[in-house]
């Protein structure tokens, strides 16, 4: 008999797997795996939230298209993304870091000058970490935050008759990519470089009262996906209110030989990383909400679907549904 592969689990069958994990039976008020975040019960009004990541020379930055600030940045921005998803803030943070032992100290110093920049713009502070020899370049971030007790949005909690919204625009991070890739100058990529956490924004959604939320981090269908799963529901995604990056619009950055037509919306759909909040909300809250938001923060937001009875997630374009699936997996290759 063939020996089971990491591949042929897939990163939901491993998360899945780890479930047996989870909390004890006298913590079953704290939240374990499949969230954004862990969130642990404390007394005193407020709760812990808990989220890592890591990211790895090879799969998710190369040296030549990633300055040192610009990993440094990126690897702290991608944790306290899940902790903006839970509707959080954040407080200290830990960063283990594999080093080469060829690799030269300036570049060392160019990482934490990007975190340092980061944290000016977010809060958040370095508490402490962790350094090794090892083979290959890495950086392990596990974030904590904070929430007001029993106020964490979750990834489950989506109802019939929500409304399901995203902020900002998607795609940009993955035309960002394959422009670099291409040879770009300097200034390209910038929302795969240097994702911005929507910490404020995340709170005010978690205030407006969204029933479910998740970072977009492996792209728009993958975040609906997880939805509808979570909460056992199907989530209906409009193909023509989905709003695209610059570089995918028509006439934009990428207007000329850059993606067309249905390129577009698969790199909008999958392509990943644009760190965007997708959630679901009561149709009646969504208007004030759109409002406060770009008042308080610019930060667009538009609806791009509904919550029906169900199970699943779908894109409704050209007069017929097509189911979505989760796309970007980490152990299997996948090209948008």
């Amino acid at each position: 008999m063939r020996a089971v592969l990491i591949r042929d689990l897939g990163e939901k069958g491993f998360v899945r797997w780890l479930g047996r994990y989870g909390p004890p039976a006298g913590r079953r008020d704290d939240t374990g795996i499949g969230d954004d975040a862990a969130v642990i019960r404390l007394e005193g009004g407020c709760d812990l939230l808990l989220a890592c990541d890591a990211v790895v020379e090879g799969v998710h930055f190369q040296r030549e298209l990633f300055s040192p600030a610009d990993v440094g940045f990126k690897a702290v921005a991608v944790a306290l993304s899940d902790i903006a998803a839970m509707g959080g803030e954040p407080l200290g943070f830990t960063v283990a870091l594999g080093l080469p032992e060829d690799l030269e100290f300036a570049w060392v110093e160019g990482f934490y000058a990007g975190i340092e920049a980061l944290t000016a713009q977010t809060g958040g502070y370095l508490a402490g970490g962790d350094t090794v020899r090892s083979p290959v370049l890495f950086a392990d971030v596990a974030v904590t935050g904070r929430v007001e007790a029993g106020r964490a949005v979750r990834r489950a909690g989506a109802r019939p008759g929500d409304l399901v919204l995203v902020t900002g625009e998607v795609g940009e991070a993955a035309a960002g990519l394959e422009a670099m890739q291409a040879g770009g100058g300097p200034g390209v990529g910038l929302a795969q470089r240097r994702p911005r956490p929507l910490l404020r924004e995340g709170r005010l959604i978690a205030a407006a009262g969204a029933t479910a939320m998740v970072d977009l981090s492996d792209g728009l269908a993958a975040g609906a996906v997880e939805l509808a799963l979570a909460g056992r529901v199907e989530i209906v995604l409009e193909g023509k209110s989905i709003p695209l990056g610059p570089s995918l619009r028509v006439g934009g950055a990428q207007g000329r030989g850059g993606p067309r037509g249905l390129r577009r919306l698969r790199l909008a759909l999958y392509g990943g990383e644009d760190y965007q909040l997708l959630f679901t909300l009561p149709g009646e809250r969504a208007a004030g909400l759109v409002e406060r938001m770009r008042a308080a923060t610019g930060t667009p937001l538009t609806v791009i679907g509904r919550v029906r009875d169900g199970e699943g997630a779908w894109l409704a374009a050209g007069g017929r549904e097509m189911s979505l699936d989760e796309g970007y997996d980490p152990f299997r290759r996948f090209e948008p």
